[in-house]
C-alpha cells in the first residue's frame, strides 16, 4: 500500500456455495491485517438479513480508513464446520464434515486435528516419559507435555528435606523456579514443599517441559542423603471435546493426558500439497437440546523423531488453523 492513499478495500466473492449436509454453505470469514500485525477488518459470509433472520452470503466485503503505508495480509478461512445453533446435529447419526487443509510452505508438514471447547479445565498431567511420581532426589526428572491454548501450569515438589527445582521447556526457555521467581510466576519454598504457578500472561509455550529437583544443603562433610520426592503437575486449558473425532488422532490431547499415541501415523502434507481430513461430530445422548460450542484446531507437528509413529521424543505443536463450531444436539 503506498502512502497518500484514502482508503482500502478488500473483496471476495465465491464462485459457489451450495448447501451442504447439514449447512446452508460454507463459512468464509476474512482479516484485513495491517503491517503491524494488527487486525483492522473483519467480514464473515454468515450474518443476518434486514428482519435479523441468519444469511449466508456469496461474498465478503473489508474496509479501511486512511491505511497507512506498508505490505498488508488478506486472510481467508473457510469454515466447513456447524457455526450456528440453528444447525441440528443428531445424537443417532451424527455429523462428518469434511476439512481441507493445503501446505503452502517449503517443508513437508505432520497435521493432527485438535478440537477444544470453550471452557478451560484445570487438568493433572502424567509423565510424559513413563517415569514415575516418586524418585529418589539424587538424578530424579520428569517430562510433562504442556497442551497448546494452555494459560497456566504449575507444579509441587515434596520430600521430607528441604527440596527445590527447575521447570523449563524442553529446549531451556522459558525456566521457572520457586528460588528465582520472575514474571508471571507465584512461588513457595523452598522448602520440604516448594510449588510454583507460572502464568505468563500469554498462552504457555506449549510442549514437553522438564522437570529437574534438587535438594538444598548444607550438607555437612558428607554427601546428601538420597530422599524420595514426589512430583506433580497441572496445567490449565482449553478443555478437550471427547464428541470430535478424526483419522488423524489428537496427538496433543494423547501426549497430555498419557493417551496412547504410538499408533498415531499424521498424514505429512507436502509442499504445495493438500489433504482433505473427515471430521466426525458424535454427540451423546446426555447433551440431547444443548447448545454446544468450541474450536477445531488444525496443529502441526514437529518430532525430535519420526520413524513410521512418534516417539516418545520432544514433539512440539503448533497451530495452522482454528475452526470455530456451534450446534444443537437433537435425538
Amino acid at each position: 500500500m503506498p502512502a497518500g492513499e484514502s482508503d482500502l478495500d478488500a473483496s471476495i466473492a465465491l464462485a459457489a456455495n451450495p448447501p451442504a449436509g447439514l449447512l446452508p454453505g460454507d463459512e468464509l470469514d476474512a482479516y484485513l491485517v495491517d503491517p503491524n500485525g494488527e487486525v483492522v477488518a473483519f467480514d464473515s459470509n454468515y450474518t443476518l438479513d434486514s428482519s435479523d433472520n441468519p444469511e449466508v452470503r456469496p461474498s465478503v466485503q473489508l474496509y479501511k480508513a486512511s491505511p497507512q503505508p506498508g505490505r498488508y495480509l488478506l486472510v481467508l478461512v473457510l469454515a466447513p464446520l456447524p457455526d450456528s445453533a440453528s444447525t441440528d446435529v443428531s445424537k443417532t447419526s451424527g455429523a462428518t464434515f469434511d476439512v481441507t487443509v493445503r501446505n503452502s510452505g517449503v517443508a513437508p508438514m505432520l497435521v493432527s486435528t485438535d478440537a477444544r471447547l470453550d471452557v478451560s479445565q484445570t487438568i493433572s498431567l502424567p509423565d510424559f516419559i513413563g517415569q514415575p511420581a516418586t524418585q529418589p532426589i539424587r538424578g530424579a526428572l520428569n517430562v510433562f507435555f504442556v497442551p497448546t491454548e494452555t494459560s497456566s501450569i504449575s507444579l509441587t515438589v515434596t520430600a521430607s528435606v528441604p527440596v527445590t527445582f527447575d521447570y523449563s521447556f524442553a529446549p531451556g526457555d522459558p525456566d521457572v523456579s520457586p528460588q528465582t521467581g520472575g514474571p508471571g510466576v507465584t512461588a513457595t519454598g523452598p522448602g520440604t514443599t516448594s510449588s510454583i504457578a507460572y502464568t505468563p500472561g500469554t498462552s504457555v509455550t506449549p510442549g514437553p517441559w522438564n522437570d529437574a529437583p534438587a535438594q538444598l544443603g548444607p550438607f555437612g562433610t558428607g554427601p546428601a542423603p538420597d530422599q524420595p520426592e514426589t512430583t506433580t503437575a497441572t496445567a490449565t486449558t482449553l478443555g478437550f471435546d471427547p464428541t470430535v473425532s478424526s483419522p488423524t488422532g489428537d496427538l496433543v490431547e494423547a501426549f497430555t493426558t498419557g493417551g496412547a499415541a504410538a499408533g498415531f501415523l499424521p498424514p505429512v502434507i507436502d509442499p504445495g500439497g493438500s489433504i482433505t481430513i473427515p471430521v466426525t461430530i458424535q454427540p451423546t445422548a446426555s447433551q440431547i437440546g444443548d447448545t454446544l460450542s468450541g474450536t477445531l484446531f488444525i496443529d502441526g507437528i514437529a518430532g525430535a523423531t519420526f520413524a513410521g509413529t512418534l516417539a516418545a521424543a520432544p514433539v512440539f505443536p503448533s497451530e495452522i488453523a482454528a475452526i470455530p463450531y456451534r450446534y444443537t444436539v437433537t435425538p
